[in-house]
């Protein structure tokens, strides 16, 4: 597990991004980010029980204390092109 006092926080439409000074980013804050979901968790779970090999690129990162979920380009870039799909499915 890392932990960083320089996280970078981006902002993208005022939700904040957290990042790890080697541009990992914290999973459910960018796809806050991205998808205005009020439940980013439950989007990232759908899509880590169908593509498990995403945690491959994924690491614990401790942010102010809290520990978080970050993931790597390679990684961010599979859930880019997998999101569309799970924000477009019916509420279970």
């Amino acid at each position: 597990m890392n932990r960083s006092d320089d996280a970078v926080v981006l902002t993208l439409d005022d939700d904040p991004i957290r990042m790890t000074p080697d541009g990992k980013v914290a999973v459910t804050d960018a796809i806050r980010a991205v998808s205005k979901s009020s439940a980013p968790e439950k989007l990232w779970k759908a899509i880590i029980q169908d593509h498990p090999e995403i945690l491959d690129h994924c690491d614990q990162h401790y942010f102010d204390d809290e520990s978080r979920l970050v993931i790597d380009t390679a990684g961010w870039e599979q859930i880019w092109h997998l999101l569309p799909d799970y924000l477009w499915q019916p509420a279970s």
